[in-house]
């Protein structure tokens, strides 16, 4: 890791999830990568009816319904932090009930704005509920040109290791 170049990371969060452990690891690596050397770190939600479990598609009535309590909702978790290098959360929309349509939103979205790291957590969900909910960790993994990291419930926590990984 060269310490002279910004590293510029985008922090998929999920906005209305509950603060779990696999999101306060994601924090510690975070401010791990600061210490090493300069971040730059935009925190993203894709709002999406799949996210919240709708089956409709999102027309304008309910993106300005929802937007604003996804906005408030995000920069709530970000303000629990304290990571340097941290810019204003920001919501991308997607229109249709799609988890694969969802992280090529965000994909698209790293990709155009030349990030140099995804880092996301993972619920790390198992049978019926993967079946039924799918993994957006793991849609991000097949889909991302961008480098993706992880960070799940049995994730270790930041260390010299996976600052000589990254």
């Amino acid at each position: 890791m060269n310490p002279s170049k910004k590293l510029k990371i985008l922090w998929a969060v999920d906005a209305f999830d509950e603060l779990r452990d696999e999101l306060k690891k994601e924090v510690k690596i975070l401010q791990g990568l600061a210490r090493k050397t300069q971040i730059s770190v935009d925190p993203i939600y894709v709002l999406s009816p799949a996210e919240l479990g709708l089956s409709i598609e999102f027309t304008p009535p309910w993106t300005e319904v929802y937007t604003p309590s996804a906005k408030k909702a995000l920069a709530q978790r970000v303000n629990e932090t304290s990571i340097p290098g941290l810019h204003e959360p920001q919501v991308l929309v997607q229109s249709l009930p799609s988890l694969r349509r969802s992280v090529r939103l965000l994909t698209q979205f790293a990709s155009m704005n030349s990030y140099d790291l995804i880092i996301a957590g993972s619920h790390g969900r198992k049978g019926l509920k993967r079946m039924v909910m799918g993994s957006f960790a793991e849609e991000l993994l097949l889909q991302s040109e961008v480098p993706v990291l992880i960070v799940g419930r049995n994730s270790n926590d930041w260390n010299e290791e996976a600052s000589r990984i990254l």
